[in-house]
């Protein structure tokens, strides 16, 4: 984050006690001040404002609570706590550093949800509740995948939004890789592209993180791949597998058959 984020983060957020202001500036008028600034000048004034009552108004859990919902979508447990589970207590400012990174998947998802509501009510219907988990336990279930490196949280932040879908892939696939499994769900309710032949749906099912580590530990037994990539879109029966590299963010396809991968979109 950016160094006034930083310093909100490091623990500022619960207001001071009330005591007599100066400069002639009342707390309700340093309130009113701190609603036409952006997050970033509050966080400023949070940490550098020599005027109390601007201190205050900075600090204020109602303004932090706003902005969650105004810049991140986001609010009730997700204000008192980071993307990886990280407690800040009423320290709402030090939450909102802690997912400023990741504020550019919060809004892509919020326009996903959206477009879902009015467009394709059954995808928006199969997704599930965003992933929210420590680093730790998820470098520990990455561990028993067999994977080596550490997931970067950028990368991760794709399953904030939404921790997969309830998929339906093939029962035998499911049953083989011990994957949850929707029975009488229907394939073509999928997230991404990769359309079908005949019906010209949508088939690509974006895989919760848990079963996406076992679909992945399965792909780097069977095929030439890299270890460090996580398949997190696939098919009904696996005919199409789109995968990220953990490390970079970098997405490819599995070619047929297993031969290698073929980049879509490289690292940013």
């Amino acid at each position: 984050p950016p160094p006034h984020i930083s310093l909100a983060m490091a623990g500022y957020g619960t207001s001071p006690a009330p005591m007599a202001t100066h400069l002639g500036l009342s707390p309700e008028h340093a309130q009113q001040a701190m609603l036409f600034l952006a997050p970033s000048d509050v966080a400023r004034a949070l940490c550098t404002a020599r005027n109390h009552a601007l201190a205050c108004a900075a600090g204020d859990e109602a303004l932090w609570v706003r902005f969650f919902a105004s810049e991140y979508k986001l609010d009730g447990e997700d204000v008192r706590r980071g993307p990886f589970g990280e407690d800040c207590g009423r320290a709402s400012a030090r939450g909102f550093g802690l997912w400023w990174p990741l504020r550019g998947w919060c809004g892509a998802w919020h326009g996903i949800k959206e477009w879902s509501r009015t467009h394709f009510q059954d995808m928006g219907q199969t997704l599930r509740k965003g992933l929210r988990m420590s680093m730790a336990s998820v470098q520990n279930q990455m561990k028993e995948a067999g994977f080596s490196a550490t997931i970067h949280p950028l990368v991760l932040g794709l399953w904030l939004g939404s921790d997969g879908q309830q998929h339906s892939l093939h029962p035998g696939l499911s049953q083989e890789l011990s994957l949850e499994h929707r029975a009488g769900g229907e394939p073509w309710k999928g997230l991404f592209g990769g359309y079908s032949v005949y019906d010209h749906q949508v088939c690509l099912m974006f895989l919760p993180f848990g079963d996406a580590l076992k679909v992945s530990a399965f792909l780097h037994e069977k095929c030439s791949i890299s270890k460090n990539l996580v398949a997190f879109a696939v098919s009904f029966n696996l005919g199409k597998i789109v995968l990220v590299d953990a490390t970079d963010g970098s997405v490819c396809v599995l070619k047929r058959g297993g031969g290698g991968v073929e980049t879509m979109a490289g690292t940013t």
